[in-house]
């Protein structure tokens, strides 16, 4: 992971996991990281 944050290039990802375990939060931060829009889907 952290060598595609310092590329600036990441692949499309799907985080999995039970609810409340972090995966709109590490989202978040990648795309705060990247300057990318972050869209909020359900």
């Amino acid at each position: 992971m952290s060598v595609f944050l310092q590329s600036g290039k990441v692949p499309s990802m799907i985080f999995r996991g039970p609810p409340g375990c972090g995966k709109t939060t590490i989202a978040h931060i990648i795309s705060q990281t990247l300057q990318a829009d972050f869209f909020y889907l359900s």
